[in-house]
């Protein structure tokens, strides 16, 4: 039961890297609630590029089932 959301007040950018069991259900989200202009699925990435994007980021969130 998604509805599309209003475009957002602030403008912000989500860049998602990595892949997961979650990222069809995600990317289907995504297109489902029309933020393809706010959010970017770059999937594995070398660890330069996603290193770079880090530093590059405003916040940056680490999120792992791994441990």
């Amino acid at each position: 039961m998604s509805q599309k959301m209003d475009k957002p007040i602030l403008m912000v950018h989500l860049d998602m890297y990595g892949d997961g069991e979650c990222r069809h259900q995600i990317e289907s989200m995504v297109h489902e609630l029309d933020l393809r202009d706010n959010v970017t699925i770059h999937g594995n990435q070398p660890n330069e590029i996603v290193r770079e994007a880090m530093e590059q980021s405003d916040i940056f969130l680490f999120t792992s089932d791994r441990y």
